[in-house]
């Protein structure tokens, strides 16, 4: 997953390493389009904390199974239930779509295989997206209807509920000590 985000991991730290206003890395013409010190350190941080987001999202889908994370969901989501959203329908959607992911990669896959031998990068990239999302709409409007039944266990220990509010809290405060 890391890998494939790698463009967009450098793309974040060359903006913050050009576009951060303060202190240049090389002394000379013009300091407006000029690398600062301030961009690189600010460039690192937002690559580091994407790095250990996509490293925790990572570990959470290796370690927890489908129905124990559709069912956090839905209690992760108990606030909206009160603002009159069916927090059911929001969990079925969500299974229905993770569902669905392994065999569009696969679509995906098999797309981009069939035109990369363009002459063209540009226009082997269009056919297979043109190509994958003719064979999503086509395969959505082919498949039957199904019962989902998903098994909403009862709600999380007291407890749990107070570890993302504490993590809030001290987020909260480290930002007003820094």
């Amino acid at each position: 997953m890391l890998w494939r985000m790698r463009w967009f991991f450098l793309s974040i730290f060359i903006i913050y390493f050009w576009m951060t206003p303060g202190e240049p890395i090389v002394g000379g013409l013009g300091y407006a389009w000029l690398p600062t010190w301030e961009g690189v350190v600010g460039g690192l941080q937002r690559v580091v904390v994407l790095v250990m987001l996509v490293l925790g999202v990572q570990l959470l889908i290796l370690t927890t199974k489908r129905d124990q994370l559709i069912s956090a969901i839905y209690w992760l989501f108990f606030p909206l239930g009160l603002l009159g959203i069916s927090r059911e329908r929001l969990a079925v959607r969500i299974f229905l779509v993770l569902e669905s992911v392994a065999e569009v990669q696969v679509l995906a896959g098999e797309a981009r295989e069939r035109y990369s031998v363009q002459s063209s990068k540009v226009v082997g990239l269009a056919k297979s997206v043109a190509d994958l999302i003719s064979n999503v709409v086509f395969r959505a409007h082919d498949r039957r209807l199904v019962t989902v039944d998903l098994s909403l266990d009862d709600a999380p220990p007291s407890w749990q509920w107070s570890i993302p509010l504490a993590l809030f809290v001290s987020m909260v405060l480290i930002n007003l000590l820094a």
